[in-house]
C-alpha cells in the first residue's frame, strides 16, 4: 500500500478510533457507576467499533464487505440506536414510568433484528453490494442501503419524542438540557440526511455520516462534563450541609427522606422519632405546599414534643440532584429568639419586679374594660394603693426587704383579681386595680379587707415594723365615666385613708 494511502487510512479511521477510545475511557473513569456515564461511554465504544469495522473492511478484500457490513457494522449501528434511546429516556426520567421488567430490556429489543438477519440470511440491515472506488470498498446506494439509513434517521426522531414531552418540565437546568439535546438530535438528523443521501466524490470515505457520530458523542461528553461540574460544585458545599446549625432534610419526588444533616439526626434521636416519620411531623398546610412543589420562605410554626414547644422557622425549595427533582427543607430553631422577643414584649408592658402589667398596659386595657362594661352594664371598681412605712422598712431591713414587700403585694393582687379585672404597678410602691364587681362578686369593702388581710399575713415576717397598705377607690359609672376622674377620685380616697392611719400610728 502506498504511503499516501496509508496516511489517508490512518487519518480516516485510526485517529477517530483512538479519539473515541480515549473519550469513552475518560467518560467511564469519571464515574463508572453513573448510568449517564456508562451510556455515553457505550455510545463512544459502539462508534469506535463501527470505525474499526470500516478500517478492517477497507483493508480486506472487497468480497468480505457484505459479511462484515451485515454481521459487524449493522449490529453496532443498531446497538448505537439502542444506547441513544436508553440515554434519552434515562435523562428525561421516563424510564421511571416503565415497568421493571421492561426497563432497560425494551431499549435493546431491536437487537433481535440482528439475530434474525444473521440466521435468516435476509440481509435487510445493510447493503450487500460494494464496488471499488479509489482506495475504498464503497457501498452501492441501493434499496437496502436507503432502508438502513432511513431507519437510523427515524430512530433519531423517535428519540426526540421524550425530549419534546419533557422540554418544559422540571427545573430551569433540566429544561435547558432537554432543549440542547433536541437541537443536537435535529442537527444530527440533518447531517445524516446530507452525508447519507448525497453521493460525495471518490476521495470521501464510505459512510461519511459516521463522523457525525463523533461530533454527537463529543457533544454528549460536554453536556456530561457540565453536569459533573454542577455536581462537583454541589460537593464543595457538602461540609456546609454537615456543619450547618440548622436542620436540613432532603426529600425525593415521592416525599421520602433521602438525607438529613447531623443536627436533624440529633433531634430525631433525642425524641425517638423514626426517620420515615419526619415528613409527617409537619402541619397539613405545609405538607400540601410541599406536594404542590411550592416554595416557602421564612414560615414560622410551632412543634411540640414531650410537653416542650419549639418555635421553628421553615424554608422550602426545589433542588435538582442527579437530574431528579428533590425538596430541601431548612428548619431553624428560633425558640431562644422568640423567647427573647416575648420577654422584650412582656417587659414593654409589665413591671420586671412584680411581673404585673405596668402603667402603659393598664390604661390601654382599662379603656377596653370600661367599653365592655358600658355594653354589659357592669360596675367597675378602681382601687389605688401604696405600701405604708416602706421607707422605714428600707432603712431598718434594707432595700431587698422593701422590694420583697412590693413583690408580696403584687402577688396578693394577682391572686385576688384573677380573671375579673387587672392589677398593675404604677411605679415605686403604688399599685392600681380595675375590678369587675358585677362578675367577681367582690364589693369595695370586702376587696379592701381581703387585700389588707392577705398582705398583713405576708409582711408578718418583718416583725414590729408596721408595714401595711392604704387603699382608695372609685366606681364606674356611679362616680364617673372618665378614666382620669376615676383615678383622681381613687387617689383622693387613698390619701384620706393614709391620713387616718397616720393619726392611728401616733
Amino acid at each position: 500500500m502506498p504511503l499516501e494511502h496509508l496516511l489517508i487510512i490512518i487519518a480516516t479511521y485510526v485517529i477517530p478510533i483512538a479519539f473515541l477510545l480515549i473519550m469513552g475511557t475518560d467518560i467511564l473513569l469519571r464515574n463508572h457507576r453513573n448510568k449517564e456515564h456508562i451510556l455515553i461511554a457505550c455510545l463512544s465504544f459502539t462508534y469506535l467499533f463501527m470505525f474499526l469495522e470500516e478500517l478492517v473492511r477497507n483493508l480486506a478484500s472487497i468480497e468480505y464487505s457484505p459479511l462484515l457490513s451485515s454481521a459487524w457494522f449493522s449490529s453496532m449501528g443498531l446497538l448505537t440506536l439502542s444506547f441513544t434511546i436508553h440515554y434519552v429516556m434515562y435523562i428525561s426520567k421516563l424510564t421511571e414510568k416503565l415497568p421493571k421488567w421492561l426497563n432497560p430490556s425494551i431499549f435493546y429489543a431491536p437487537l433481535i433484528l440482528v439475530v434474525f438477519n444473521l440466521l435468516s440470511g435476509a440481509q435487510l440491515l445493510s447493503t450487500q453490494s460494494f464496488e471499488k472506488v479509489g482506495i475504498w470498498n464503497a457501498p452501492i446506494y441501493n434499496a437496502n442501503y436507503y432502508f438502513t439509513l432511513i431507519g437510523s434517521i427515524v430512530t433519531i426522531f423517535i428519540s426526540l419524542i421524550p425530549l419534546f414531552i419533557m422540554r418544559n418540565k422540571g427545573s430551569a437546568e433540566q429544561q435547558s438540557l432537554y432543549k440542547t439535546l433536541i437541537k443536537m438530535f435535529i442537527i444530527l438528523a440533518i447531517l445524516d440526511v446530507v452525508f447519507g443521501f448525497i453521493k460525495f466524490p471518490d476521495f470521501i470515505p464510505p459512510y461519511p455520516y459516521l463522523y457525525v457520530g463523533i461530533i454527537f458523542c463529543f457533544m454528549l461528553r460536554q453536556i456530561m462534563k457540565k453536569s459533573d461540574y454542577l455536581h462537583n460544585f454541589d460537593k464543595r458545599y457538602e461540609k456546609l450541609f454537615f456543619m450547618n446549625p440548622d436542620a436540613i432534610i432532603l426529600l425525593d419526588s415521592k416525599l421520602k427522606v433521602r438525607e438529613i444533616n447531623p443536627v436533624t439526626q440529633k433531634f430525631i434521636e433525642q425524641h425517638h422519632i423514626q426517620l420515615k416519620d419526619v415528613y409527617t411531623l409537619l402541619a397539613p398546610t405545609i405538607q400540601k405546599k410541599i406536594r404542590n412543589a411550592e416554595s416557602i420562605r421564612d414560615f414560622e410554626f410551632v412543634l411540640k414534643f414531650d410537653e416542650v414547644e419549639y418555635d421553628l422557622l421553615l424554608n422550602i425549595d426545589q433542588v435538582i440532584i442527579e437530574f431528579e427533582q428533590h425538596i430541601i427543607l431548612l428548619i431553624r430553631d428560633i425558640t431562644a429568639i422568640k423567647e427573647q422577643q416575648r420577654e422584650i414584649k412582656f417587659l414593654a408592658y409589665h413591671d420586671p419586679l412584680t411581673k404585673l402589667p405596668n402603667r402603659r398596659y393598664f390604661f390601654e386595657e382599662l379603656q377596653n374594660i370600661l367599653a365592655n362594661a358600658y355594653i354589659e352594664e357592669d360596675v367597675i371598681a378602681i382601687y389605688l394603693m401604696d405600701i405604708n412605712n416602706l421607707k422605714m422598712l428600707n432603712d431598718f431591713r434594707g432595700h431587698e426587704a422593701g422590694d420583697q414587700s412590693i413583690m408580696m403585694l403584687g402577688t396578693v393582687l394577682m391572686e385576688l383579681v384573677e380573671d375579673f379585672g387587672i392589677a398593675a404597678r404604677l411605679g415605686g410602691d403604688e399599685f392600681i386595680v380595675a375590678l369587675n364587681e358585677t362578675k367577681s362578686g367582690y364589693h369595695t369593702d370586702d376587696f379592701i379587707q381581703h387585700v389588707q388581710t392577705a398582705f398583713h399575713e405576708q409582711v408578718a415576717c418583718f416583725d414590729n415594723i408596721p408595714v401595711g397598705t392604704s387603699i382608695g377607690y372609685s366606681c364606674y359609672p356611679s362616680d364617673s365615666t372618665s378614666i382620669d376622674t376615676l383615678v383622681s377620685l381613687a387617689d383622693q380616697s387613698m390619701y384620706e385613708m393614709k391620713k387616718l392611719k397616720k393619726v392611728h400610728y401616733r
